[in-house]
């Protein structure tokens, strides 16, 4: 798979977040979804969107 960031937003808290598309997914997943990678949560997580509602949460052990 290859995920390449398309796009970063600086939330107000200062907080940058890196996002793209989780090309190369469907053989695992059935589906591209938009990633956004959020390192200032605690704790971090991977949070994956599809049709503008989240599809999953992954969180940093």
């Amino acid at each position: 798979m290859h995920w390449r960031v398309v796009d970063a937003d600086q939330e107000a808290s200062g907080a940058v977040v890196p996002g793209g598309m989780t090309s190369g997914s469907e053989p695992l997943w059935n589906d591209q979804y938009w990633f956004e990678l959020r390192f200032s949560d605690a704790p971090p997580l991977i949070r994956y969107w599809g049709n503008q509602v989240v599809w999953r949460e992954d969180r940093a052990a």
